[in-house]
């Protein structure tokens, strides 16, 4: 299992010495923490291989890829916002790109988990 953190750096670009970090938390539990920079797109699979390069043993025909889907709601009469905002705001959330896409992530290995945020 791979518990996977991507970074965005403030620099145009991270070299590939620095962009990977593992770590081994036991149990066949590992911790890669990637670092792109503002003018680098994120590639997951293409970086699961570099991790291979480095020593992780990963097969990469059987990786799954679990993504936390947020659906914005609106609490109702007590809402922090009001109603023109929070159309706005859920509007330009349910446009936005998704994770699998913004990634590079093949659409037949992700499985997303959905919650409610109510605003």
């Amino acid at each position: 299992m791979i518990l996977m953190t991507v970074v965005p750096e403030r620099r145009p670009r991270v070299p590939v010495a620095e962009r990977h970090s593992i770590e081994h938390l036991g149990g066949g539990i590992y911790c890669i923490r990637v670092r792109f920079g503002f003018m680098q797109t994120p590639d997951i699979p293409m970086t699961l291989k570099n991790c291979k390069t480095l020593g992780l043993q990963i097969a990469l025909d059987q990786v799954h890829y679990y993504i936390a889907q947020e659906i914005v709601v609106c609490r109702g009469k007590k809402s922090a916002m009001a109603a023109v905002p929070f159309a706005v705001f859920a509007f330009l959330t349910r446009i936005a790109s998704h994770a699998p896409d913004f990634f590079k992530i093949p659409h037949e290995k992700v499985l997303e988990v959905g919650f409610h945020i109510e605003i």
